[in-house]
């Protein structure tokens, strides 16, 4: 995994894919586990939360 800290402009115009995600400042705890934890069964990953 790519562990290159993006900056706030690059999170806003990153395609989603398999370690990157992007979700709605106004997402539940519980929608937002499924995520989390899609990403520790995979290879990990970098979720930005408020775009959207």
């Amino acid at each position: 995994m790519d562990h290159k800290k993006m900056t706030i402009e690059e999170m806003c115009f990153e395609s989603e894919k398999q370690l990157f995600d992007r979700k709605s400042a106004r997402i539940s705890a519980t929608a937002l586990v499924s995520t989390i934890i899609a990403f520790a069964n995979a290879d990990g990953g970098k979720i930005a939360i408020g775009r959207g």
